[in-house]
């Protein structure tokens, strides 16, 4: 649990209904330090993750009128 984070701040200072934090790689392991070998399995790992929550949205939030005030924009 963090306290205080930019996710916090997001929904009450800007309003804003979908924020999330993304936490990568490691298990505790290296911590913040990943070994060459690791960064990019991790970034694909999260793209796919990102693509799949962004085509969510779209297709269930905003689809549905969820969201007012923002069109979503995926680059296929």
């Amino acid at each position: 649990v963090a306290s205080g984070s930019s996710i916090d701040w997001t929904y009450g200072a800007l309003n804003i209904t979908f924020s999330y934090g993304v936490e990568l790689r490691d298990t505790g392991t290296f911590g913040f330090l990943l070994p060459a070998d690791q960064i990019i399995p991790t970034g694909e790992e999260t793209l796919a993750a990102l693509s799949a929550l962004l085509r969510y949205i779209e297709n269930h939030v905003y689809a549905s009128g969820g969201a007012r005030t923002v069109a979503p924009c995926l680059h296929r």
